[in-house]
């Protein structure tokens, strides 16, 4: 059988209790779906919720108009694509909601990469929260609403 697209890249790996990951994935079609004030909140209000998190923690994060970028532990004795599953899921069902909406919010599949001990996990938070300076929505990291990050 032959294991093609989002699918191809998730063969071999495996989710890890504890280990640090930096995942990116984007909205249906990559549509600007948080130029939406009411969309952005919700979103962002979503990731944060416990309900959501159940024990993972979130370490830095920016939600840009049409993807996110999520910089979190894996906590929880569960699969990265669960947690994954149950963002995706959450905000959707939340967004759709609130704008009176229905549809696929997200697009299938994400990227993920485990942190290496090696790596500068500070330098990963940077360039998650430096996405809005990169992409010239802002002049300041100040000046853009959609993050956080657990160092403040």
């Amino acid at each position: 059988m032959l294991i093609s697209g989002h699918n191809a890249l998730r063969k071999g790996r495996y989710s890890q209790e504890n280990q640090i990951y930096h995942v990116t994935f984007t909205t249906y079609l990559r549509q600007p779906v948080f130029i939406d004030f009411t969309a952005a909140r919700t979103v962002c209000n979503t990731i944060n919720a416990p309900g959501t998190l159940k024990g993972n923690e979130l370490l830095a994060w920016t939600l840009m108009p049409d993807h996110i970028h999520l910089l979190f532990q894996l906590k929880a004795q569960e699969k990265i694509s669960d947690f994954i599953r149950r963002i995706k899921s959450s905000s959707s069902l939340m967004v759709n909601r609130r704008l009176g909406r229905s549809g696929k919010l997200w697009a299938s599949g994400y990227y993920d990469h485990a942190i290496r001990n090696d790596e500068n996990l500070l330098a990963v938070a940077r360039y998650i929260v430096a996405n809005p300076l990169r992409s010239g929505i802002c002049s300041k990291v100040a000046q853009y609403p959609y993050w956080n990050a657990k160092w403040l």
